[in-house]
């Protein structure tokens, strides 16, 4: 794995951590609903892809 992908999943984990501080607990708008879901599937994916590497 090379450099560049380690950067862009810490940037990841620092967006979630930014959205998930401002978000309007418990309600929010639409908009932060599909960023949730968006961030779920995609921390999944990225979970799944070390999960991977470590089984190699």
């Amino acid at each position: 794995m090379n450099k560049t992908s380690k950067f862009n999943d810490l940037v990841f984990i620092l967006i979630i951590a930014f959205h998930l501080y401002n978000r309007q607990w418990p309600w929010g708008d639409t908009l932060q609903t599909v960023l949730d879901t968006v961030f779920i599937v995609t921390g999944v994916l990225i979970v799944a892809k070390y999960y991977i590497l470590a089984r190699k």
